[in-house]
């Protein structure tokens, strides 16, 4: 079991190794303080972070889901949010991206980049979808 001084050494030491891009060894830190991670919702978001840099967007948005459920008012809230619109677009659900993008703060590095890609392919999206509309139901 974690001491607090523990469990805070050892986030101190993942969101270090996070910050430096070393996933790979984050990841056995983050696995080992599995049993708290509902205690201390740090644990999910720097879980979820090394998730995505393996590129498994539906448990990223798992766990940063899970996240800003049990710290809401974390400062890191919306860097969560701007990832779970990253994973979003990138399983091409463009309209469910820019619902949680609305409400990251305009100023947050990339955000109208990000923005507007997720319109444009959204309207893409949409244009395919009315092309092909008139085909549901019609045999070869």
């Amino acid at each position: 079991m974690f001491t607090p001084e523990a469990s805070y050494e050892a986030i101190c030491r993942i969101a270090d190794l996070v910050g430096e891009d070393r996933y790979s060894e984050a990841r056995p830190l983050i696995d080992a303080m599995a049993e708290i991670e509902d205690s201390v919702p740090l644990v999910l978001f720097y879980k979820a972070i090394c998730i995505y840099e393996d590129k498994d967007d539906v448990e990223c948005v798992r766990l940063l889901s899970r996240f800003i459920e049990r710290a809401p008012r974390n400062k890191k809230v919306p860097y969560a949010r701007f990832t779970i619109a990253i994973c979003l677009i990138n399983l091409g659900a463009y309209a469910e991206a820019l619902e949680i993008l609305a409400t990251v703060p305009t100023d947050y590095p990339d955000w109208e980049r990000e923005v507007a890609s997720a319109t444009r392919s959204l309207e893409m999206q949409r244009k395919a979808l009315a092309y092909c509309s008139g085909l549901r139901g019609a045999s070869t």
